[in-house]
């Protein structure tokens, strides 16, 4: 039984710096994306108050504290299951004083128009009836663009295992889509200029995912709604294995778009040469170190803009954003603003606006006036703890797998109810995502009950560059876990962090990489996994398409690698674990079956490891709804105290 110092310190430091699991998820909306249109901005947001909802609200620009205005029904829920990830369900256009928005609704995956009336004091009424503009079927839309010239939706399409750029009438209901062009294998980011009938779109074939190769495509439409093919990115061979992200329109025949050839995902300008009528790749339009561009796991992510001219985008380095204007004179800039996480950039006459937050603050609305420079910031979220009680992490680089630089955030209590601190560490999903510095309730959670918590950045994150994203690349399962460990150690060398309280945690992936360290190593004690990966050979027959030959990459080829796939399979490593996991899956999930979570806690019961499993009946992969949150939060605390005999002080 560990040992507690004096207990006036715990007196002191309150009961109200305990956050209850209610309150990490009370009132927290998750803002998604973001619009402008005329001089309203736009936002997603999901509510897990009501059961993971997501709705689109309205206000004038920079008039934060003007109420916000609702577009979407009660019933409505914006969100697409498109490539299973989805994004992008939302379309928004203005003409003259009307509001047309169409989105895509979770219930029946149809696609919905609405429209409005705004009146000079901004009030909005509907002027007709909501409409469904799609036939109920299995088809899965996303991407669209509303061209009020044409009254069409433009936007993509899945069906039946192929992808599909499509368009639907603003005038008919419950219509079939008009097929424009179909795919070789997926398609995403479709971007639409109407005003010039072109597109372009990222395209991938099915063996790759789009971060490790893609291909650029530019296309016009002609007037019978055909696409012709006007550049392939592919036909140069210094892109063809090269991932591009978010192309952007600037004007006829010219984009901007994120390449990371060199290693970084910079942005080049893409144009047509009048002479020849050919389009060329040009030099990059900012060389930097970092990455403007982001896995493409979700459509709808945006960090290139344009302001009159004037280039705007958005960069990561090491986990850090930061915003840079690049003038029409190659002046570059960096806009001053104090937010470190930003992301869904958008850009409209001298108006910029971005998800932002920081160690102190939850995402929230940042708007910045180009011209003058000034900026607001307005969340959604009302906070549930003091700024002077949240724990701000600490940047660490550790030598990780193979020597190599890795990075991670450690967060320290502020107050040291144990004699050793209990430490724990968090492994990410994705692979590819990356852990970032922005305010989560679920870490203040655990460290205002006096732990320390480890968020890896192992090897296969993104935001560091196309190396470090690589490093993963047929070590998945190896650069992974020995990353976490590493990592671990070095906290121990340096740390007061008791050596036998120590516990791993991680979804998805993450929980894959959990699992892989319990079974690697004997420093954890115990380990929560939210729907983990557990079968790498059934994930490779069984799982969803967009995902079904990820693990080409992460593994190696199936036929060629069957081994690797055995050995690395938590499933087949039962017998290396000795210590209590708890286990959460959503009954509803199509990436990882429920079964196979099932499968592991039933061979640890035989082996006589303590270990629970939790079944949510209105989930899938990913937990969206605010009182499931909470309950796994809940439970994983008990769990934790009881297997790692801690005191339970909330």
């Amino acid at each position: 039984m560990m040992n507690f110092i004096d207990p006036k310190i715990f007196q002191d430091c309150g009961e109200n710096y305990y956050l209850s699991e209610e309150e990490v998820f009370k009132d927290s909306a998750e803002l998604k994306e973001t619009f402008i249109v005329g001089d309203f901005i736009l936002w997603i947001e999901q509510r897990p108050a009501e059961r993971g909802r997501n709705t689109c609200l309205i206000r004038k620009w920079m008039q934060k504290n003007n109420q916000a205005f609702e577009l979407i029904p009660s019933w409505g829920n914006i969100g697409s299951g498109f490539h299973g990830y989805g994004g992008s369900a939302l379309s928004v256009q203005l003409k003259e004083n009307t509001l047309s928005l169409t989105w895509i609704d979770k219930k029946d995956g149809c696609l919905w128009l609405r429209s409005f009336e705004f009146s000079p004091n901004n009030k909005f009424t509907e002027i007709s009836q909501i409409k469904c503009l799609s036939h109920k079927s299995n088809d899965l839309y996303a991407n669209g663009t509303l061209d009020l010239k044409k009254n069409k939706w433009i936007g993509l399409m899945e069906r039946e295992g192929k992808d599909y750029i499509i368009s639907f009438s603003l005038e008919k209901e419950e219509a079939l889509p008009d097929i424009l062009y179909q795919a070789n294998g997926f398609i995403g980011y479709l971007c639409f200029n109407s005003k010039y009938n072109q597109i372009a779109w990222i395209e991938w074939c099915n063996e790759f995912m789009p971060w490790d190769k893609n291909i650029l495509v530019i296309a016009n439409i002609s007037k019978d709604n055909k696409v012709y093919k006007t550049f392939h990115s592919g036909d140069q061979y210094e892109f063809k294995n090269t991932s591009f992200f978010q192309p952007y329109w600037v004007e006829i025949n010219k984009l901007v778009v994120s390449n990371d050839k060199d290693g970084w995902w910079n942005p080049i300008l893409v144009s047509r040469n009048n002479d020849s009528n050919q389009y060329r790749i040009n030099d990059k339009l900012i060389h930097k170190n970092q990455d403007c561009g982001t896995p493409q796991w979700v459509l709808g992510m945006s960090t290139i803009g344009n302001n009159n001219g004037d280039f705007v985008f958005l960069f990561c380095s090491s986990g850090v954003w930061s915003i840079f204007l690049l003038s029409h004179t190659k002046y570059i800039s960096k806009i001053d603003q104090p937010f470190t996480y930003l992301s869904n950039l958008i850009v409209r006459n001298n108006k910029l606006i971005s998800l932002a937050g920081d160690a102190l603050n939850h995402k929230g609305l940042l708007e910045i006036d180009l011209k003058t420079k000034n900026w607001k910031y307005s969340q959604v979220s009302k906070p549930v703890i003091s700024k002077a009680k949240i724990c701000v992490p600490e940047s660490l680089w550790f030598k990780g797998f193979n020597n190599l630089e890795t990075h991670a955030w450690f967060y320290r209590p502020k107050v040291n109810i144990y004699t050793k601190t209990p430490l724990l560490v968090k492994c990410h999903s994705g692979p590819t995502n990356v852990s970032n510095s922005l305010l989560n309730l679920e870490i203040q959670f655990w460290t205002s009950r006096g732990w320390a918590i480890l968020d890896v950045n192992y090897g296969g994150s993104s935001g560091f560059g196309r190396e470090y994203r690589q490093r993963l690349n047929g070590y998945w399962g190896i650069v992974d876990i020995y990353d976490c460990i590493f990592a671990t150690k070095e906290i121990l060398k340096n740390e007061n962090i008791n050596p036998n309280l120590i516990a791993i945690e991680g979804g998805s992936a993450g929980g894959f990489t959990a699992l892989g360290c319990l079974s690697s190593s004997n420093l954890f004690s115990a380990a929560a996994c939210k729907y983990p990966v557990s079968n790498l050979k059934s994930m490779q027959r069984f799982t969803h398409r967009f995902e079904k030959n990820y693990l080409n990459t992460l593994i190696g080829d199936f036929d060629i690698n069957q081994k690797n796939y055995i050995e690395r399979s938590p499933i087949n490593k039962i017998s290396k674990i000795k210590n209590p996991i708890i286990f959460f899956h959503g009954e509803k999930d199509k990436v990882i079956s429920p079964s196979e979570t099932f499968e592991l806690y039933s061979k640890l019961k035989n082996q006589n490891i303590d270990t629970e499993l939790h079944i949510f009946k209105d989930e899938g992969h990913g937990f969206k709804k605010g009182e499931n949150k909470s309950n796994v939060l809940k439970l994983t605390e008990q769990f934790f105290n009881k297997h790692l005999n801690i005191m339970n002080l909330s």
